[in-house]
């Protein structure tokens, strides 16, 4: 790049014929920021019922500061923008970082996943190089997975409408402990399978804690529905 400077570019002063020396240059460098994502920080192995701390480190690789600049980052889950935060009048000056973090929930899911921090979102910032600015990182998540087995009944023959004690065990097959206030429904229906069409007779509330692998025996009490009779399921 060059700088020039002209004196009496409008020509207003009567120089005769000395108007075509009324203009200089010298030769200048033009030093932009370069802002990147260096480093994310969290958990490798994340469960998705509870809060997480992400941490994420932007560094000015460039050879020029950034002065006062405002811009977004964005953190995305599976390409999905999750969390949004804006940066306003910052000074960052060439080679100097700054570290960000956010408490947030990941979206539901299990397995391996892809967590991305992108800095300067919207390109706000003008960078020696606009295509540095995300950096992504590999997640593990696991999850608890609720199973039910072993229903039994306290009794062969039931009658509508009376109460009736149902005994099942529930199993942690996931690979993530769990722990919390659950709610059971129980269903009669006349299908084996799927209870889409079934009567709910009750509800079952409790607290739950196991470790992946662990079971535990629940016993609910509850009413048979009025009005059904013959074969029925309980679900």
């Amino acid at each position: 790049w060059y700088l020039f400077v002209s004196t009496d570019d409008y020509s207003n002063i009567f120089e005769y014929t000395y108007e075509e020396n009324n203009v200089t240059f010298i030769p200048i460098t033009v030093a932009l920021p370069d802002l990147v994502v260096t480093a994310i920080q969290v958990s490798d192995t994340v469960d998705p019922n509870t809060t997480v701390r992400v941490t994420w480190t932007v560094r000015n690789d460039g050879p020029g500061n950034a002065i006062r600049r405002t811009f977004t980052d964005h953190l995305r889950f599976n390409g999905e923008t999750i969390y949004s935060a804006n940066v306003s009048n910052l000074d960052l000056a060439a080679g100097d970082s700054m570290v960000r973090f956010a408490n947030l929930s990941l979206p539901c899911s299990a397995g391996a996943a892809v967590l991305s921090a992108i800095t300067d979102v919207d390109n706000a910032v003008k960078e020696s190089d606009e295509d540095n600015n995300t950096l992504a990182v590999p997640l593990d998540i696991h999850t608890p997975d609720l199973t039910v087995t072993g229903v039994t009944l306290d009794a062969e023959t039931l009658w509508s409408g009376t109460p009736i004690t149902v005994t099942y065990t529930v199993v942690n097959s996931g690979d993530m402990p769990v722990s919390g206030t659950v709610t059971d429904h129980l269903y009669f229906s006349q299908q084996s399978v799927g209870f889409e069409e079934g009567d709910l007779s009750g509800t079952h509330t409790y607290t739950l804690a196991l470790a992946p692998g662990a079971t535990e025996t629940v016993t609910a009490t509850v009413n048979v529905p009025n009005g059904i009779s013959g074969q029925y399921y309980c679900h």
